[in-house]
């Protein structure tokens, strides 16, 4: 009864319907997102045994690392791979709220009337805007590219901001 409860337990952890993050023992900082159990040899003689094979498909397959958050707006992206950012701006007094990535020429830009001190959110990975926790895609500048930050020196410009950060996690192939 132990075993089975044991085994069910596990199941449970391994077998996620939406996919889990999978970190592999042998580095321990690389984290693979979307992965899904998609098969395990031995897996009913596992507690007797000792061992059984199991098999990962993980539908992203870049690896996850160090979460990083800045207030610079030139910092160096480590990783190998592009890397999907997340801008929080505190708005100042004006028509709109900017970030501009100098190095690839692409911009976000949120247009409204801020009375300043407002909470813009602008995230490049699902492409959506908050304006003080308030779904603001509506207000998204026409012209308007959410962009990826590449791997190396990063140089970004902010306008009709009075303070920001920039957080990213780092991406291994």
């Amino acid at each position: 009864e132990d075993a089975s409860r044991l085994r069910h337990r596990i199941d449970a952890m391994l077998c996620a319907a939406q996919g889990a993050t999978l970190q592999l023992p042998e580095d321990e900082v690389l984290k693979y997102r979307g992965a899904a159990l998609t098969d395990g040899e031995g897996w009913t003689a596992m507690l007797e045994d000792g061992e059984c094979t199991l098999t990962f498909t993980c539908y992203d397959p870049v690896a996850y690392g160090y979460e990083r958050t800045t207030g610079e707006d030139a910092f160096k992206v480590g990783g190998t791979a592009e890397t999907y950012p997340v801008f929080e701006c505190v708005a100042a007094e004006g028509d709109s709220v900017m970030v501009l990535n100098l190095l690839s020429e692409r911009f976000v830009c949120v247009v409204g009337d801020f009375k300043g001190g407002e909470r813009v959110r602008i995230d490049c990975a699902s492409e959506d805007v908050t304006v003080d926790g308030a779904c603001a895609n509506a207000d998204i500048g026409v012209h308007s590219d959410f962009f990826p930050l590449a791997p190396g020196a990063c140089e970004l410009a902010f306008a009709g901001c009075a303070g920001h950060s920039t957080t990213y996690a780092e991406r291994w192939y």
